[in-house]
């Protein structure tokens, strides 16, 4: 099997992540790190930023082709980790961190299930939303080397507590929280892509929506 170079391998995964367009400006600076300049300006222009909320489109993309049809709901989070991502199409489902545990529920199927935050990309992604800041390191795949030049895709350090996640990728843009979609790729090659719509910040969400309790007769499946 054909194996992609890294460099290839890059431009694929920006591709993915969506709108990503060449290798951006060709005059800027050769010293200066895309990844580094973006994650200055995010974490600047989201320092007056604490909660934030979007409506999303998630879809499975497979090496082959695209998967089931998408999913839609309303995703809203807050400093420290409290994420709750709301599926309201096809099928209801509810996902909530309260920045320890991870925990999912679908009404079909009544069962619960529970996960330390460290094996999951999403909150810290999120965070990115609501002023949490992206992490330490971001590698540039693609697109603007800087803000306000269009959109770029960026890669963040995947959970090291997770097996099946290989990297995540997140396409940013301007104005601030810059933050368009997210890309999830698993170790076969398929991804999930979220997509979010027009982003609400500083909304007023408390800590009781970052709450989620098993119902009365659920089962609940831990690690």
């Amino acid at each position: 099997m054909n194996r992609l170079t890294p460099l290839a391998a890059a431009a694929a995964l920006a591709f993915l992540a969506g709108d990503v367009a060449g290798e951006g400006d060709a005059g800027a600076a050769k010293d200066e790190d895309p990844g580094r300049v973006w994650l200055t300006h995010m974490r600047a222009c989201l320092a007056g930023v604490w909660s934030a909320e979007a409506d999303f489109t998630q879809e499975i993309v497979h090496p082959l082709g695209p998967g089931q049809h998408p999913m839609e709901g309303l995703v809203r989070v807050r400093r420290g980790g409290l994420l709750r991502l709301d599926y309201r199409k096809p099928e209801k489902t509810t996902l909530v961190s309260d920045g320890t545990i991870i925990r999912s529920y679908n009404p079909a199927t009544r069962t619960v299930f529970e996960n330390p935050i460290g094996q999951s990309p999403l909150p810290a992604v999120f965070g990115m939303l609501a002023g949490d800041g992206p992490p330490v390191r971001l590698r540039w795949l693609g697109g603007a080397k800087r803000p306000g030049e269009g959109l770029a895709a960026l890669e963040l350090p995947g959970p090291a507590r997770d097996p099946l996640v290989a990297r995540v990728v997140a396409t940013v843009d301007e104005p601030c929280p810059c933050l368009r979609r997210v890309l999830v790729v698993d170790r076969a090659g398929s991804a999930v892509r979220i997509t979010l719509g027009a982003v609400r910040t500083n909304v007023g969400l408390g800590r009781g929506l970052f709450v989620l309790k098993a119902p009365p007769g659920a089962a609940v499946v831990k690690p």
